[in-house]
């Protein structure tokens, strides 16, 4: 599953970043059943990778995380923007009805 396409998916951590990336490198030659994708990842993420490593793969999954979500954090951030309208009706409708 590619969470990039995906907008309502799970937040991207950098052990999933690099799970991705190990998934296309291996479809790229042909490799995919070869290895179980999990363990590998596991494997790599645990002993191979030193610490400024997967804090590089953190940050980056991060700002994908950011750069995914900003058009959703733009269109809440406007909730309570009041919309323009031309009559009562359509005021009470895309704004709401005031009780005071």
């Amino acid at each position: 599953m590619n969470n990039f396409a995906n907008p309502i998916s799970q937040m991207l951590t950098g052990k999933e970043l690099l799970k991705q990336s190990l998934e296309n490198k291996l479809r790229s030659d042909n490799q995919r059943d070869i290895i179980d994708l999990d363990s590998t990842t596991n494997e790599i993420w645990n002993s191979r990778l030193t610490t400024s490593q997967k804090y590089m793969f953190t940050k980056f999954a991060d700002n994908a995380n950011k750069n995914r979500n900003s058009d959703t954090i733009e269109l809440i951030a406007r909730i309570n923007t009041p919309q323009i309208t031309k009559s009562e009706f359509e005021n009470s409708f895309f704004n709401g009805t005031s009780l005071q």
